[in-house]
């Protein structure tokens, strides 16, 4: 239901309830003035400001001004200074011990300095084993190794929160132990599994490798003789249960290893090579890492299908707490056509749904340095380029390279030769035989060089080839002074030849390196070219299949959209790629190839929108305390310049002004606020609860038929044995399937439009309210009083209507997180009745055990599957009545709270100075405050920011 620009009630409402509404409106009529009764017409918002005012309030520059958005950035710092403000004006009241009457505003500024802190936003990180989580987390706060990874198996065995550190170590780490209870719980389970004749092969498997890693003493043949009291009762694990450890480091290395123990499932401790992970329930880690420095806390879940209770239980509970969830899974799964099994299992996908959080989603594609390029570029029908001749002018070119350096060699060993040879007729020492033949053993060698040689280099030395044959063929003597001068000349001729090769050798050289080069590129920009294709259809398939959810589904589950229109945040990434470009991986590591650049990787993309998924938050929570601190200032104002002289005022003309404060006419609307919540409750919910049960009972018969048809014996003993909850199953929730597919569409629709449209009207109305209530008591005061102060007071008014706008998200929020609570329920429920069930068929040994097993589940089903549906809804039913009471108190609260505030302010304004005459120390303190707080507003310049409420959903709900 999209909401318009006039507002009106969703039309189911307005059909059936459209003769109460009016009788309603009858009722307001006879107690409101009739400027006020307009706030429940079906109306625009303005026309019923121009009906309630008169006409539309021009605005100025100023408020243009203030229309403008301002960065996070400036409101936080606003924050701050704020918080130095608020201290500055704690310090000047605490140096005087009078009273400064009916508000203590020592405690309201200790209350607001209290609330200024910064929101942690929960971002869960969800996928299957292997998908690359940890590595992922690793890349994202520039860290190696801090989180185990592995390519062989599954490292991280629980759930690990990675938030920033403000302490002064680089790292820390929190490691939190489950209860003894709970391991005692798990034991029992691991030792049937144990005991088990022909055991599910999994069960075993992950039974064995817990037994092992705790107990690692404990070898096959003395299993089956340790008692359960030995094993809980283990000197190792009887301090560890229950209780936290705290870890501290400065080397990443050291802190690493101090880690693994407790979050990597097959790493050991020194001690006695024992492995804790199986005790642990929850790590937290504390890094100084920048993309988690403004609140992002990434959680990696290792899955919500543990045999572990407690950390089912906790990988749940971060579901529900987080703000906005990763998917993540390898590239090579995202191209297939099943994109959406591979990436949201089904019973995921549904409690998203429910969550009303598939808005908050973003997928990561990892492994993208994964590629064969043939094969994507067959699959996506990419033209493959073709490198034959350049690779055929390389080889040509390495051919001749390689031969130039072999003649070079060549002529180096005769040149050497011909300098052994001069050195040898030099020496005086040496007597030199006559006649010698050497000329021609030159020429022939000479001649050797040029017939082994190309012929085109042979040419380019022709001058040094002696003209005459026949003196190449006859031996001539002569002395040893001519035979010095021609192995000179000898020499210097295959010294210049050398050269030549030399020069020809670079030439070529270079020829060949740039075209290596020039192949590399453009290998690499093929490489770049497939993976960027592969990147852009992973990215268009993930968001067409989330487009078509709504079609899906049957329902509107994205918040406030119809379509993602191309939206949805979807990243591909190699972390590989960006730790070997960040020179973090060890040296002997190749390069990866088709990445140059960190752009590259995507990983700083990525960074990027981790710090962007918090800004909604920390404006939310920046603008809160900004307002509240204005709305302070300004009351403070008023009553610090409320100095005057004490006028005569009547006792009957005090009561007459004093009645127009009790309500501020908001206690109407606050009523109709509260019935149109109620009657949302009533009619999506739970008068469908009825329906849902009916058709969920069908349901489950078939449920249970589905597995005694399909799921193997010791599978279907090792899921009774870990109540319902194992590995990929989870048979609460099936058995609730059916019931939450029929009331899925009217939870979405009461927690996602009608609430949202409900609280938008009335943040509205009391805007139109609070004008009217500001003219009647104007009107009523003393003219001049009025004048004198009703610039503050109109200036007052407007900053308390932004309040009450936060405050009336910030309980839109607060109901979309309850909201998840109470969905949970239905399968919450299910669970407890079904346990004793449960442990009936785990129990059943024995032949023909599996038939027992069925037809206990049968019977379960056709007897009491009604009922037990029954009592989900009517748990599910109690605590939607809490929720809706709670939200009653909180709306009542704020409107209390908002109306007594206005009330102080203006009895101070108008009032007090009529009534009340100053001491000298208290004429002196509002002086002094005065002062003060005229330098603070001066230095915030609060005026200047936009601190107004967008309209639409509210922020995304926050970590603790």
């Amino acid at each position: 239901m999209q909401q318009q620009a006039e507002f009106q009630v969703p039309a189911e409402q307005s059909a059936r309830h459209g003769h109460h509404e009016q009788d309603q409106h009858q009722g307001i009529e006879s107690i409101f003035p009739p400027e006020l009764t307009i706030c429940y017409e079906t109306l625009s918002v303005k026309d019923a400001d121009e009906r309630a005012d008169g006409c539309v309030e021009q605005r100025g520059e100023s408020q243009a001004r203030n229309d403008v958005a301002v960065p996070v950035s400036a409101l936080e710092a606003a924050v701050e200074k704020g918080k130095t403000v608020l201290s500055e004006l704690l310090g000047v009241l605490n140096q005087s011990h009078i009273s400064t009457g009916d508000t203590d505003w020592r405690d309201a500024i200790s209350e607001l300095l209290e609330s200024a802190r910064k929101p942690k936003v929960v971002i869960g990180v969800l996928g299957a084993t292997g998908a690359g989580k940890s590595s992922l987390i690793n890349a994202i706060i520039d860290e190696e190794g801090m989180l185990a990874t592995n390519c062989m198996r599954a490292a991280t065995a629980v759930a690990t929160e990675v938030a920033y550190n403000d302490g002064p170590r680089r790292y820390k780490a929190e490691v939190q132990f489950i209860q003894p209870k709970e391991w005692k719980r798990e034991l029992e389970i691991l030792c049937h599994e144990m005991l088990d004749e022909n055991p599910d092969i999994n069960a075993i498997k992950t039974t064995r490798e817990k037994i092992k890693a705790v107990y690692p003493e404990l070898d096959n043949a003395h299993r089956a003789d340790t008692t359960m009291e030995r094993l809980l009762g283990h000197p190792r694990i009887t301090n560890l249960l229950g209780s936290s450890l705290l870890i501290e480091e400065d080397h990443p290395r050291i802190f690493g290893d101090k880690l693994k123990p407790y979050i990597d499932s097959k790493s050991g401790t020194a001690r006695e090579g024992a492995g804790l992970w199986p005790l642990i329930k929850t790590v937290r880690l504390y890094v100084k890492a920048q993309a988690l420095a403004t609140g992002a806390v990434l959680v990696d879940l290792p899955g919500l299908y543990d045999s572990n209770a407690a950390r089912v239980a906790v990988a749940d509970d971060y579901l529900k707490r987080c703000a906005a969830h990763w998917i993540v899974a390898p590239i090579n799964r995202a191209v297939d056509d099943k994109i959406a099994q591979s990436l949201v299992s089904k019973h995921l996908k549904s409690q998203m749904i429910f969550d009303c959080i598939c808005d908050s989603l973003t997928f990561i594609c990892t492994k993208t340095d994964d590629i064969s390029v043939t094969e994507v570029q067959m699959c996506l029908g990419l033209q493959s380029p073709s490198f034959e001749r350049e690779e055929r002018e390389k080889r040509c070119l390495s051919t001749e390279v390689q031969m130039l350096d072999e003649e070079k060699a060549r002529v180096e060993g005769l040149l050497n030769e011909a300098q052994d040879h001069i050195d040898s007729l030099e020496d005086d020492s040496t007597k030199y035989p006559q006649p010698s033949p050497l000329k021609r053993k030159w020429n022939s060698d000479a001649e050797s060089i040029f017939t082994e040689f190309p012929v085109s280099q042979a040419c380019a030395c022709a001058a040094i080839t002696p003209e005459s044959s026949e003196a190449t063929q006859t031996p001539t003597l002569v002395s040893k002074e001519e035979i010095l001068r021609e192995q000179k000349a000898r020499k210097s001729e295959l010294r210049k030849r050398r050269n030549s090769l030399i020069q020809q050798r670079k030439v070529k050289g270079e020829q060949l390196e740039r075209l290596t080069v020039d192949l590399a590129q453009k290998h690499v920009s093929n490489i770049q070219t497939s993976i960027r294709e592969r990147n852009n259809y992973s990215k268009k398939e993930i968001t067409r299949h989330f487009q078509h959810l709504n079609g899906e589904n049957d329902n509107r589950i994205l918040h406030g959209k119809i379509e993602l229109e191309g939206e949805l945040p979807v990243f591909c990434v190699s972390t590989k790629a960006y730790q070997k470009l960040k020179g973090r991986l060890q040296k002997n590591e190749p390069e990866v190839a088709g990445f140059t650049e960190l752009e590259q990787t995507e990983i700083p993309q990525l960074q990027a929108h981790c710090i962007r998924l918090t800004e909604g938050p920390r404006e939310a929570s920046s603008k809160l305390f900004l307002i509240e601190l204005k709305k302070l200032l300004q009351s403070m104002s008023l009553w610090s310049s409320a100095t005057g002289s004490a006028h005569v005022l009547s006792d009957a003309k005090k009561q007459e002004m004093e009645a127009g404060y009790k309500e501020a006419g908001m206690q109407e609307l606050q009523d109709q606020l509260l019935a149109s919540l109620r009657r949302s409750f009533a009619r999506n919910i739970l008068q469908k609860l009825e329906n849902a049960c009916q058709h969920g009972s069908q349901g489950v018969r078939e449920v249970v038929a589905d597995w005694n048809a399909e799921v193997h014996w010791s599978t279907y003993r090792a899921i009774c044995r870990r109540s319902g909850v194992w590995k990929g199953y989870n048979w609460n929730r099936e058995v609730a399937h059916h019931m939450l597919e029929y009331i899925r569409s009217y939870w979405i629709r009461t927690f996602n439009e009608e609430i949202p449209l409900h609280l938008e009207i009335f943040s509205r109305n009391t805007k139109i309210c609070l004008n009217i209530f500001h003219k009647s008591v104007v009107s009523c005061a003393d003219e001049s009083i009025a004048q004198q102060n009703n610039a503050k007071l109109q200036k007052t008014l407007g900053t308390t209507t932004n309040s009450l706008k936060h405050q009336v998200k910030k309980t839109e929020a607060s109901l979309r997180k309850r909201q998840k609570t109470a969905n949970r329920l239905f399968v919450g429920v299910i669970a407890a009745e079904l346990e004793g069930t449960f442990w009936q068929c785990a129990n059943e040994a024995g032949t023909g055990m599996l038939k027992r097993m069925q037809a206990f589940m049968e019977r379960e089903a056709e007897v009491n599957g009604e009922q037990i549906l029954e009592k989900s809804a009517q748990r599910v039913s109690e605590e939607l009545s809490n929720i809706l009471e709670k939200t009653e108190g909180k709306i009542t609260r704020m409107v209390r709270a908002t109306v007594r505030e206005l009330a102080r302010d203006y009895h101070t304004a108008i009032i007090t100075p009529q009534t009340i005459k100053l001491s000298e120390q208290e004429l002196q303190l509002k002086i002094e405050m005065a002062e003060a707080i005229r330098k603070a507003e001066q230095h915030l310049i609060l005026d200047q920011l936009n601190l107004n409420v967008e309209d639409g959903p509210a922020a995304v709900e926050t970590g603790p």
